[in-house]
């Protein structure tokens, strides 16, 4: 594989995982998100992160989450990058999900 495409495909992954978790209907997704944000008042942090029934979640905060421990996991998986890669790969593609987002909306 080009070198180059790697950090494309993973701001591309980290952009649908994140939609993934806070947007998309997928039932064990859903489910997962009732589970988690279920009993919490409006304004709880949780929604706010996942969104619920009623709203999608904030996609640069979960971008964050979502790149960061792809990164971790990048890193330990694979010899590709040193950890000042991983923390650039991070936060590019962290950016890269929530400017992706925000122009889908």
């Amino acid at each position: 594989m080009e070198a180059f495409l790697i950090p494309v495909l993973f701001c591309l992954a980290v952009f649908r995982l994140t939609r993934f978790f806070i947007a998309d209907s997928f039932p064990p997704i859903a489910w997962l998100r009732t589970k988690i944000t279920g009993k919490k008042p409006d304004g709880h942090w949780l929604i706010y992160l996942f969104g619920n029934e009623d709203d999608t979640g904030c996609p640069w905060c979960m971008s964050i989450w979502v790149g960061g421990i792809a990164a971790i996991l990048l890193g330990l998986f694979t010899d590709w990058y040193t950890w000042p890669m991983w923390v650039m790969l991070w936060l590019t593609a962290s950016a890269v999900a929530g400017f992706l987002t925000q122009a889908e909306d």
